[in-house]
């Protein structure tokens, strides 16, 4: 395999580490998605298997838990949790560590939780990520190769999974408590690695704020910040020197075909930094795609056509994500692309703005796709309406609406652009139309 980006930062001196991540991993299980093929003759192509064993040290997500009590905690999404195979395929692609920060640690609760992180510790993988409470969960890993020595520190955006001062669970993302680790995990080692799991889901470019936040893990003194979650490959910046891998999608994260997932739910990054003490030098980005259906493998190198149609679209998100204004001008026609996702969700959750019935019942075509505004319609009736446990699960939507971060500022700049007007930078239009092209936005 060929990289498709090769950033070269530094002249690289001797005896450096070789430092590999991919994305999201899992072979998921369970009610919501069913039992999966998984019968793959090797879960990695010998191509992909021969790029993930040339490293010193790496680093994988694994996006569930491997066990689940009866009942999931109340969240809003799916519950998911994991085949043990899962471990088999980290074992295949000669994995060192895994990082369990991620939104979908916590689906069974904290009981899951210890015993998914037990399980992976006993097989042989580090972990990191999560704990007790938000003190242990933001303890770093320290992974060593020679005489450097790396600090990887994990977190989640906040939705449902992370830890509190009193409560089991992921660590969060919170900028200001994320700066804290960075500064004291440098005390430990010689480098920091901030590995975080946000984004947007299908959206491949940072959100202004979420740009911001990983440039600021930077300006605490991480080495290289490494993003997970959205589902979709997202662009590299090199900023103050230092690189920022905005999203390496899913490495291993096979969808029944009756979930029809968008194309960019396929394709993934693998990213090999090669660094020392002095910080990285070298950022090479592979790009491997799943398979759809069965085959012999279930990761196996992008090729032909597809392998240039992803490396342009990703040599332009890598131009975009440079420049905190086409950032910004790129995010509002996602803002208002996503609208009705947001308006319909908040309008119609349960009465708790109704002060606003009367723009929705005025507007509410004119910001809505017809069809949206129907189904929001109908939805809001439901919701007036509806027994308690459809309350709560009203409510547990609003939650995620307005806790998660990312969710929070779409919602904000979406509003602010429906006030006035939508005034969108036209060109932005089609970089914004080509980037989603594969996703459903």
């Amino acid at each position: 395999m060929t990289p498709v980006v090769d950033l070269k930062l530094s002249d690289s001196p001797s005896g450096n580490t070789r430092l590999l991540a991919v994305g999201d991993v899992a072979l998921p299980e369970g009610p919501v998605y069913g039992p999966y093929r998984q019968g793959f003759n090797r879960y990695l192509h010998p191509d992909v298997a021969a790029v993930c064993g040339e490293k010193d040290l790496s680093i994988a997500d694994l996006e569930c838990t491997l066990f689940a009590s009866d009942e999931p905690i109340s969240k809003f999404g799916p519950t998911l949790h994991a085949s043990h195979k899962t471990l088999d395929a980290l074992k295949e692609g000669r994995f060192d560590a895994v990082t369990l920060a991620n939104n979908h640690i916590l689906d069974f609760g904290p009981d899951s939780m210890f015993r998914t992180r037990d399980e992976c510790e006993k097989s042989g993988f580090r972990t990191v990520g999560i704990g007790k409470n938000l003190d242990d969960a933001g303890r770093p890993l320290i992974l060593t190769h020679g005489s450097l020595r790396v600090a990887v520190v994990a977190m989640a955006e906040e939705e449902f999974s992370c830890a509190t001062a009193t409560k089991a669970g992921a660590a969060p993302f919170d900028v200001a408590w994320a700066i804290g680790r960075i500064r004291d995990a440098k005390r430990e080692a010689d480098l920091v690695v901030a590995v975080v799991h946000c984004g947007c889901m299908y959206y491949p470019v940072p959100s202004p704020r979420t740009q911001r936040c990983l440039r600021g893990l930077v300006d605490a003194g991480a080495a290289a910040v490494i993003a997970h979650h959205a589902h979709i490959i997202e662009g590299v910046e090199v900023y103050r020197g230092v690189p920022i891998l905005y999203g390496l999608g899913n490495f291993l994260f096979p969808n029944p075909d009756d979930a029809a997932p968008p194309a960019c739910w396929h394709i993934g990054m693998i990213a090999r930094l090669t660094m020392s003490k002095a910080g990285v030098h070298r950022v090479e980005c592979f790009l491997s795609k799943q398979s759809e259906h069965d085959a012999a493998y279930g990761v196996m190198p992008l090729e032909g056509a597809l392998l240039e149609t992803w490396r342009g679209r990703l040599l332009r998100m890598n131009e975009i994500a440079s420049s905190p204004v086409a950032v910004a001008g790129v995010w509002d026609h996602f803002c208002h692309s996503a609208r009705w996702l947001y308006f319909s969700n908040l309008f119609g959750a349960a009465g708790l703005v109704p002060a606003k019935l009367e723009f929705v019942l005025k507007d509410g075509v004119r910001y809505l796709a017809p069809h949206y505004a129907g189904l929001f319609l109908t939805g809001m009736i439901a919701r007036f309406g509806s027994s308690r446990r459809r309350r709560k699960a009203g409510l547990t939507s609003l939650i995620n609406w307005l806790r998660c971060p990312t969710h929070h500022e779409a919602i904000v700049r979406a509003t602010e652009l429906a006030r006035d007007g939508w005034p969108l930078d036209p060109s932005f239009r089609n970089d914004f139309c080509e980037l989603t092209s594969d996703s459903r936005w």
